[in-house]
């Protein structure tokens, strides 16, 4: 994720720039060595981005990632469970998209990909698997199809 990104999210969320340039400082010029299997790597410096296995990644991952899910909730769109409307199920960096039928399904994913081409991320298309029996008020809808263009 560029650092961009969890600037305009900060911003948006109110935090004020001593804290975003905090976080910047965080983001930029870490060094690296990695694990291999014959033994750890020369040293390197990352140019920007969430350092992997900081306590603060995934906070700021997480921030990152509410207003989409703001978005996603604000819609009609979802399946109803015990008379809650819900639409999307997010833990880390991943996420389960539920609806009660195609359309909904197809304008969700297309809040998901609108998000992701903003910020030039992409859905690991070999991780991202529709399940085969794809339920339409629990009756079973087989001919399903959405499509979502690659990214």
């Amino acid at each position: 994720m560029e650092y961009w990104a969890i600037n305009n999210t900060l911003n948006h969320l109110g935090f004020n720039t001593k804290f975003i340039n905090i976080i910047n400082e965080m983001c930029t010029g870490n060094k690296l060595k990695i694990i291999t299997a014959y033994g750890l790597t020369e040293e390197f410096k990352t140019k920007q981005g969430l350092p992997q296995g900081s306590p603060i990644s995934t906070i700021l991952w997480n921030l990152f990632l509410d207003p989409l899910l703001h978005w996603i909730n604000e819609g009609k769109e979802g399946y109803n469970i015990e008379g809650y409307l819900t639409n999307i199920l997010a833990y880390a960096d991943d996420m389960a998209i539920l609806s009660s039928n195609n359309t909904d399904m197809q304008i969700t994913i297309n809040k998901l990909q609108e998000f992701c081409w903003h910020y030039g991320l992409e859905i690991g298309a070999d991780k991202s698997k529709r399940d085969k029996s794809i339920y339409t008020n629990n009756e079973n809808n087989p001919n399903l199809k959405i499509y979502m263009p690659p990214t």
